[in-house]
């Protein structure tokens, strides 16, 4: 056993094959309209974890929620990349409702 914290390489070569992949393949971009840290400004598309073929977009506001859509079927990861740019190039409006700061 190891006497100390694992680095960030040891982690990642730990890691199952299939689920570095998995990571290889999402995106993400950081909101400018997010206020807040950079954690809660984050937008990434991903396939699902426990559902292979299925992707994912989600992203957190500053009250703890978390938004979520997802995509299965035919074209899943096409149609979740899609949803993903427009968001990113602003042609669809990240909504971001929750707490508000006073």
């Amino acid at each position: 056993m190891v006497d100390r914290p694992r680095t960030f390489a040891e982690i990642v070569a730990a890691q199952d094959p299939a689920e570095r992949e998995r990571w290889k393949r999402a995106e993400w971009f950081a909101d400018a309209r997010a206020s807040g840290d950079d954690f809660h400004a984050l937008v990434t598309v991903i396939e699902d974890q426990a559902r292979k073929g299925e992707w994912r977009v989600e992203y957190l506001d500053m009250g703890g929620a978390c938004y979520l859509t997802w995509f299965a079927g035919p074209e899943a990861e096409r149609r979740a990349r899609d949803y993903f740019q427009a968001l990113k190039s602003g042609a669809i409006k990240i909504i971001r409702e929750g707490a508000t700061e006073h």
